[in-house]
């Protein structure tokens, strides 16, 4: 559900009061202390558009809802317990079989073979979704796994997403790493075609790109080193050079296709 852009706080404030006469109608039905812990839920619920939605603006059905978030809290609370606050072993271990399961089976009907990813793609799929649960703010107005669930969906709609618009730009960066090499290199006759004005605009470039990505690019293409050695040389992971590697060549080209170089 979409957070409200701009919320009227007199319509909050509004809210607000309607809310406490409605608990006060239900202090038969729920505890004090479930009422108190219910307040700023409901609240938060209501500024993100959750409350509207499950009484479609009715005030009349405000009731109802509350007594469904009262129901839900009470059977949920001790699991959110256990994942966010105590971060229990055993009930992250059944969260995390959870979330790898739904997550292979949305990739699944989406047609998403895990053939096109690299070794790394599903671990950091599921810390993604685990640290999205960590944070997120749980409504009470929908059961714990189903609202689990709608995370995995979202997380991994945007990582195929992202997946897709890296592969594309792949070849545009392979060929503008060619370039560079070439640019680099440029001492024997076959090379003579590369002109000063061009080799001009790359160095300029790469000035203008930020630190790490900067040292990277001269240590790959003018100091000719490896990948694997610039991670050595500068203590970082291999994936995380291989990162800042792809995203400086993306950097330059951007640059370079304004001034008109491919």
């Amino acid at each position: 559900m979409p957070v409200k852009k701009n919320i009227d706080p007199d319509s909050i404030e509004e809210f607000k009061q309607t809310l406490e006469v409605t608990l006060a109608s239900l202090t038969d039905e729920i505890s004090a202390d479930v009422t108190t812990a219910l307040r700023p839920i409901l609240i938060s619920n209501y500024v993100k558009g959750r409350v509207d939605r499950f009484t479609e603006g009715n005030p009349a059905k405000l009731k109802k809802y509350i007594i469904r978030v009262a129901d839900i809290y009470l059977r949920n609370y001790p699991q959110l317990v256990k994942v966010q606050i105590d971060l229990d072993e055993t009930a992250w271990d059944e969260l995390f079989a959870v979330i790898i399961n739904w997550s292979r089976s949305y990739f699944f009907r989406k047609s998403f073979n895990s053939h096109q990813l690299d070794n790394d793609f599903e671990y950091t799929l599921v810390s993604d979704i685990a640290l999205a649960i960590l944070k997120s703010k749980f409504p009470y107005d929908a059961e714990f796994l189903a609202w689990v669930r709608v995370i995995v969906q979202n997380i991994c709609l945007k990582s195929m997403r992202n997946f897709f618009e890296i592969t594309n730009k792949q070849d545009d960066i392979e060929e503008l790493d060619e370039t560079i090499s070439r640019m680099v290199g440029c001492k024997n006759e076959e090379d003579k075609h590369i002109d000063h004005e061009s080799t001009t605009a790359l160095s300029q470039a790469i000035g203008k790109i930020k630190e790490p990505k900067r040292s990277i690019i001269i240590m790959r293409y003018f100091d000719d080193l490896s990948l694997e050695e610039i991670a050595i040389k500068l203590n970082k992971s291999i994936s995380a050079i291989y990162s800042l590697h792809f995203r400086a060549l993306n950097d330059l080209r951007k640059i370079l296709s304004v001034k008109g170089i491919d």
